[in-house]
């Protein structure tokens, strides 16, 4: 199951036939002597891919999310008082999958309640693993031997990056924006989640940790999605009619937080 993940994510977006690179070696023989021609005036959308293949269903995004939504249980039930693995290598190929297939079909992603949990899932250990102040070696894998941390340290990384890719190219590619409406099915947990999290990452902790923190703790804050899901809040407070909604879910809050927290000036004034 593991590597079909894999599989069903190179079919969905096939990797290129030939890199694109500048070390081609000229001398060899006139053939790739004008493969590197081309290849210093081509860019990366010119070069082929390995393999053309039809569009993926709808259906299979519902499938990969239920899947992944199982893998994060499993590791979940595995665990034993908050030590043991939260991210494996199935749940890396599943999220991967996800990924490349979400922008296919972006609006139903955005309103498909099982592709928003496998993602948000993945984000909300981010800020769990700080609030409880959860060590690495809690969560290594005991298979993995020697290299535990190595391969902790690339399976979180892979999962949130790419439980982000699914909310960016689901939530931004169905060019919701301003006119996204929290009363659209799911857009009220959507917006709850969004303001729990920018209050718990916004903060005098939260800012002592970016530059105190340990590695792992610093890694987990870099890598997490604080500042797309605060993009997403503004973005979303841009309509009156939303700001009205988020003032009773408690965006006060969230909005004071980026007012005072925030990571950029333009993000602290407009939040303001």
């Amino acid at each position: 199951r593991c590597l079909i993940a894999f599989m069903l994510g190179q079919c969905i977006r096939p990797p290129l036939a030939t890199a694109p690179s500048l070390d081609f070696d000229t001398a060899d023989t006139p053939r790739r002597g004008t493969l590197a021609a081309d290849m210093t005036k081509a860019t990366k959308q010119d070069l082929p891919a390995v393999a053309h293949c039809d569009p993926p269903p709808q259906a299979l995004l519902d499938k990969l999310a239920q899947e992944t939504l199982k893998e994060e249980i499993r590791l979940k039930r595995d665990q034993v008082g908050d030590k043991g693995p939260l991210f494996s290598t199935m749940l890396c190929h599943l999220l991967y999958a996800m990924a490349v297939m979400v922008p296919l079909h972006a609006k139903a992603a955005a309103y498909s309640s099982a592709v928003r949990g496998a993602a948000f899932s993945q984000l909300m250990k981010v800020q769990m693993i700080v609030a409880k102040n959860i060590q690495p070696q809690s969560l290594y894998d005991p298979a993995d031997g020697k290299r535990a941390k190595l391969f902790l340290y690339l399976r979180a990384t892979a999962c949130i990056n790419a439980a982000l890719q699914c909310i960016m190219g689901s939530w931004f590619a169905a060019d919701f924006g301003a006119r996204f409406v929290i009363s659209e099915e799911g857009g009220r947990d959507f917006v709850q989640y969004c303001l729990k999290h920018i209050n718990q990452a916004y903060n005098n902790k939260t800012a002592l940790t970016r530059v105190l923190g340990t590695p792992w703790e610093r890694v987990m804050l870099s890598q997490g999605p604080t500042s797309t899901v605060a993009e997403l809040v503004l973005v979303v407070c841009s309509s009156d009619k939303n700001l009205v909604e988020v003032s009773k879910l408690g965006g006060q809050q969230a909005l004071h937080s980026l007012s005072r927290f925030g990571e950029t000036s333009q993000v602290r004034q407009q939040a303001t």
